[in-house]
């Protein structure tokens, strides 16, 4: 089960409707995008957005050095909804808590990448130091160094140092996953 959240922060208090509901989501879309039949993840793949060759270069990194904790990343396809999620929200600025090795943070700086309005601005943070610095390579790797900061810190700490005047337009949690499975 991939347990991930994604919070709408931009306009959320002024307009419910813009609330994405973790357990709605999870019932829906993640539920589908664990455990498709095989015929409707190919259906989705053939149809979706292909992953770009940086991305894929970082996916496959991940499973040939370890198979089972490259699992901590989301799939090729959960990384395409992420993308369109931010280019349809049109989210300018994103805080990621927990990266593993950025394959995620790639997806949401894809999205990014293609705002045009204000500075567009990801941060997302590792408590790994040995993950974080592959992670911020393959930021660099991918040409996104420009619109993401990698921070090699904790994710509760990054929360409780946050400058209250940076809005967010989103906030990807995918941090601490075995605590609240």
């Amino acid at each position: 089960m991939l347990a991930t959240t994604l919070l709408r922060c931009r306009h959320a208090q002024s307009n419910p409707s813009m609330r994405l509901h973790t357990s709605a989501m999870h019932l829906t879309l993640w539920s589908f995008l664990d455990t498709p039949s095989p015929s409707a993840y190919n259906y989705a793949q053939n149809v979706s957005e292909q992953e770009p060759l940086a991305m894929k270069k970082v996916r496959q990194a991940a499973i040939a050095q370890d198979p089972t904790e490259a699992q901590k990343m989301i799939s090729s396809l959960q990384g395409v909804f992420l993308s369109h999620l931010v280019r349809s929200q049109g989210a300018r600025h994103i805080l990621e808590l927990g990266c593993y090795k950025g394959y995620s943070a790639l997806w949401l700086a894809h999205g990014l990448r293609s705002q045009t309005k204000g500075n567009p601005q990801l941060w997302t943070c590792e408590r790994d130091l040995d993950v974080t610095a592959i992670a911020k390579q393959n930021v660099i790797d991918s040409g996104y160094a420009d619109i993401v900061q990698v921070l090699s810190q904790p994710a509760d700490e990054v929360l409780q140092g946050w400058n209250a005047e940076q809005k967010l337009d989103m906030v990807f949690i995918d941090a601490n996953k075995a605590a609240y499975k």
